[in-house]
């Protein structure tokens, strides 16, 4: 399992990935389920998080 402590890098990441799946599913013949997987995905899910990490501290403590 990969983890990341910067919480914004782990938002890209998770961002990358719904592009990822986004393309799996054009390739996969639907490219209407591509496109809202890629808008709402990396587009709207992303920005929600980034928002929410500017709000907060971006990384994380260590565990006492």
């Amino acid at each position: 399992m990969i983890t990341l402590r910067d919480l914004l890098g782990a938002a890209i990441a998770s961002a990358a990935m719904s592009l990822l799946l986004s393309l799996e599913f054009y390739m996969l013949h639907a490219p209407d389920v591509a496109i809202a997987e890629a808008a709402v995905g990396a587009g709207v899910v992303t920005a929600i998080v980034v928002y929410a990490i500017a709000k907060t501290e971006r990384y994380e403590r260590e565990a006492p």
